[in-house]
């Protein structure tokens, strides 16, 4: 095997002092910016073998249909989640905000009526319809609502503390 040939124990050791040496320059010369960059990397890296490793265990104990299963469900909530923080920001431009309040109500009238027509076909017995997916919309609006209030405490503590620092300049 060609990769036998690179990956014995000096050349491992070796590019491991390197990777080391490499690190320690970076944390020592790297602007902030570069760094808060890596971390959010490392960190993202963290939680998709963690999610790797979850699923494989999912296909271990429960076989390919539960880990299909359980990757959807995870695809659900993460898509979901990120819908909601662009339809947050989206609200807040004013250009746009018009545009949510006319889009939003029609949206979830027509979701209501594809997720009648999908329950009642599959109960009618058109198997095909029970593969597709049904629209979350109590979901996104108790995530949306999340965001909301996420948003406002930030807002809060980001107003007291410019607050605090105005009374310490008087």
């Amino acid at each position: 095997m060609v990769l036998s040939r690179y990956f014995t124990q000096p050349n491992v050791i070796h590019f491991s002092c390197k990777l080391d040496e490499g690190t320690y320059k970076f944390e020592e010369y790297a602007p902030p910016f570069a760094k808060k960059v890596v971390s959010k990397t490392q960190s993202l890296i963290k939680k998709a073998s963690q999610i790797a490793y979850d699923l494989a265990e999912e296909t271990k104990v429960g076989g390919l249909g539960a880990a299909l299963s359980c990757s959807g469900t995870m695809f659900k909530h993460f898509a979901i989640s990120q819908l909601v923080i662009v339809w947050y920001k989206v609200d807040h431009y004013p250009a746009l905000h018009r545009a949510t309040q006319m889009a939003v109500p029609t949206t979830v009238y027509l979701s209501e009526k594809y997720n009648k027509l999908v329950e009642d076909m599959t109960a009618k017995g058109c198997s095909v319809f029970g593969y597709l997916p049904l629209v979350p919309i109590e979901e996104m609006a108790k995530a949306y609502k999340q965001v909301e209030t996420a948003a406002a405490k930030k807002e809060d503590a980001s107003t007291s503390s410019s607050s605090e620092s105005e009374s310490d300049k008087e």
